[in-house]
């Protein structure tokens, strides 16, 4: 089956999927910092076809780039969790090149900074099936627009998520 999420011109959202029980999800996540490290957001949109059941943006203070992509990946499978999606195939997609080549394991988590984070995705990706597509950043508007939408509103995260994803700082 062919699925196209986004239909855009020159982005490639389609994903190959094999036959599965329901229509897979689609979570679009993308962190933004003003300045590295600086003022950043984390964008979660989630889709279900062409329907978008979630879209939010969060301010997390003063953290790098990288930290703020992570985010971005923790905060919206936490909401995948929350919206009771995880019988669903997901299909991640993010405009960072680093984060999909660490979680897929083409690159090491160098970053004691980052490790946490890392940790953190792969316990909660280890209970989906899922796949991982980088994509480009015209192709991820949505979720960088509500990451931007997080830092320009100071919307923080809510408490119950941050107990629920247990970060350690």
């Amino acid at each position: 089956m062919q699925l196209n999420f986004w239909e855009m011109q020159d982005c490639d959202c389609t994903v190959e999927t094999k036959s599965v029980v329901s229509e897979p999800i689609a979570l679009f996540v993308d962190g933004a910092s003003r300045g590295n490290p600086g003022h950043a957001g984390a964008g979660v949109v989630i889709m279900k076809g062409s329907e978008t059941l979630y879209a939010d943006g969060f301010y997390l203070g003063r953290c790098t780039n990288n930290e703020a992509e992570y985010w971005a990946l923790l905060l919206g499978l936490q909401k995948i969790f929350d919206l009771q999606l995880q019988e669903h195939a997901i299909v991640v997609f993010s405009d960072s090149q680093l984060l999909v080549r660490q979680i897929t394991g083409e690159y090491r988590v160098k970053s004691s900074g980052l490790k946490k984070f890392f940790e953190r995705s792969q316990q909660m990706l280890s209970q989906l099936s899922y796949s991982l597509k980088h994509v480009m950043r015209e192709c991820n508007i949505q979720a960088d627009a509500m990451a931007n939408q997080g830092i320009d509103r100071l919307n923080p995260i809510p408490h119950a998520t941050l107990e629920q994803l247990r970060i350690a700082s």
